[in-house]
């Protein structure tokens, strides 16, 4: 391949990558604020229903586990954080492309940059939280 040829394939490499990030960043976000608005909306009409409407109380005891459920799953499964890292991740390959589309960068030396950047970005990715689920529990005394 000639150096027009290989400049392309990495852009389209790299376009490839930012829309993938893109749309994880999307989906992360909505779910975030998906748990965050379920948490709210749910503890209010708890809140509303207790004191204004004689309700049963498995209902109101069902929408005020929603809140705690909410705030679990987010935590866990960091909704939030991982939309913000696939942000991270859009800007800093948008910055590769830019090198690559209008400074004239070397083909070469961008494609390290991306490769380093790849790994760089898998060390700081928000794993689900296990904590609890890995640790040893207390030996008996």
């Amino acid at each position: 391949m000639d150096e027009d040829q290989n400049r392309a394939a990495l852009i389209d490499k790299i376009e490839t990558r930012k829309s993938h990030s893109e749309k994880w960043a999307g989906y992360d976000f909505t779910l975030a604020q998906t748990f965050l608005w379920l948490a709210i909306l749910s503890s209010f009409s708890t809140a509303i229903l207790a004191a204004a409407v004689e309700v049963p109380k498995l209902v109101l005891g069902f929408l005020a586990a929603i809140p705690g459920l909410a705030i679990l799953v987010e935590q866990n499964f960091s909704f939030a954080r991982r939309a913000r890292w696939h942000w991270e991740m859009v800007a800093k390959l948008d910055q590769l492309s830019n090198q690559l589309r209008f400074e004239g960068a070397k083909v070469e030396d961008v494609s390290r940059q991306l490769g380093v950047l790849g790994v760089a970005m898998e060390d700081k990715f928000p794993a689900i939280n296990h904590d609890g689920l890995s640790e040893k529990p207390p030996s008996p005394k």
